[in-house]
Order: C-alpha cells, then structure tokens, then sequence
C-alpha cells in the first residue's frame, strides 16, 4: 500500500514538473520533506530497495543486485542516475590485500618463537605431605587458636575492667 501511495507521489511529482518545464521554467520544483517521506517505503520489512536522503537528493540501493543509484529532481522531474560501481578494480583491491595479509601472516609466524607442542596431557605431579609435615602443621594451629583465645580472654577482662 505505502509502495503503491510511493508509486503515485511520484508520478504526481514528475506531472507536476512536467507542468512546470512546459511553462518553461528550467528549475526543477521544489520538494517538500513530506513529499519525500511519502515517496520513500518503510525502512522495516523485506523490500528490494532502500532509500537514504543525501541532501536534495535520494541514494537508492538494490538489495537484490547491490547497484546503487543517486534520484534526485531534474529538469523534467525526479531521475534515477546509475552510481558508477568498478567492479574490477574492488576485486583487484580484494586479491591485493589478501597477497598483503598472507605476507603478513608468514612474517609474523616467521619471528615467534618456534615450540613444539606438548607430547600428551600434562599430569599435574601432587605428592601428599609426610606424618611429619601433618604433625607440624597441627601443632602450629593448636599454638596459634591458643594464642587467639588468650586474646579474646585478655580483651574480655580490660573490658570489664574498664565498665
């Protein structure tokens, strides 16, 4: 619907230009920002072309193809013009910095440091403490929790000394 509402602001614009070159007035008419909001389609929705404002002027972009055209009024009315595209010259660039980005790659590999990877899964080493270590370690806690209750003790009693 909105396609279609397109579809004939447009044509009611070229008449109208039309109109006005026979009158013989080499300016194409002036277009109002609403006019151009009606002759574009929603942005939403899978549609083959899509419209982007460029000053006066109108970018239209094929989704189908990707040809791009610039529309914009003229002298008899609004015209699409073709936006030049070489394409050869995009693909040369293309191989061109593929070439760039393997010579890159060989030189970046060529100076880090050569390793071999490793032959199997690493097996983490874990040796259990000895009885003489789990006894020291007991011992070393018993002295230090005997140390914390003295504390507390200690701090309790200047407490109820002082209250």
């Amino acid at each position: 619907m909105r396609l279609m509402l397109g579809t004939v602001t447009l044509v009611t614009l070229a008449l109208t230009a039309e109109a006005a070159a026979q009158d013989a007035t080499p300016t194409p008419p002036p277009v109002t920002s609403q006019e151009l909001g009606a002759a574009l389609p929603p942005a939403s929705g899978k549609q083959r072309f899509q419209f982007s404002r460029v000053g006066d002027s109108v970018l239209r972009l094929d989704s189908e193809t990707g040809q791009m055209a610039i529309c914009g009024p003229r002298a008899v009315g609004w015209a699409c013009q073709a936006v030049p595209e070489d394409r050869a010259a995009l693909e040369s660039e293309i191989a061109r910095l593929q070439t760039e980005n393997a010579e890159l790659t060989k030189r970046l590999a060529s100076r880090l440091p050569q390793s071999s990877p490793p032959a199997g899964p690493v097996q983490p080493e874990m040796k259990l403490p000895s009885k003489a270590e789990l006894e020291r370690a007991r011992v070393f806690l018993e002295q230090a929790w005997r140390r914390f209750v003295e504390m507390i003790e200690h701090l309790q009693k200047d407490l109820r000394d002082k209250g």
